[in-house]
């Protein structure tokens, strides 16, 4: 794909722009991600009894499972793309500068995603993962 400036034109190949789009629909998931956080603050910052209570409760606010399987989705996208293209670059005809600058950038972008994708988000999943794990091992675990 090539952009005419005037006298001046840039071409912009094929990882460039799809590793631009990862990296626009991150920044965009990251803004709405803030705005989430900041939504459910009250449940955050509210006393509880128990750790499994309060991601109980973050975990019943709208829009959390989908903020969740958004982040997943990005982190593995800016992790995997740029290392999947760096595996197979010489076959998928991409310059090594390009490469490189990719790598940079999803790096950055993995460290801001997973900034605010980490508390409450994560967090939340870890928790009651770690809750149900224990309760189908003294379930089932005990039985064996």
């Amino acid at each position: 794909m090539t952009f005419n400036l005037g006298e001046n034109s840039i071409e912009v190949t094929w990882f460039s722009f799809v590793n631009l789009s990862i990296i626009i629909g991150s920044i965009i998931y990251s803004i709405f991600l803030h705005s989430f956080k900041k939504s459910i603050s009250d449940i955050t910052n509210a006393d509880y009894s128990s750790a499994f209570d309060r991601a109980l409760a973050i975990s019943n606010a709208q829009g959390y499972w989908s903020y969740l399987v958004l982040g997943i989705l990005f982190l593995f996208l800016l992790l995997l793309f740029p290392l999947i293209c760096f595996v197979k670059h010489r076959f998928l005809d991409i310059q090594w500068y390009e490469l490189l600058i990719g790598i940079l950038s999803n790096t950055f972008m993995i460290s801001v995603v997973w900034k605010i994708f980490y508390d409450p988000i994560f967090t939340t999943v870890l928790v009651l993962g770690g809750i149900a794990t224990l309760g189908s091992y003294l379930v089932y675990g005990s039985s064996a």
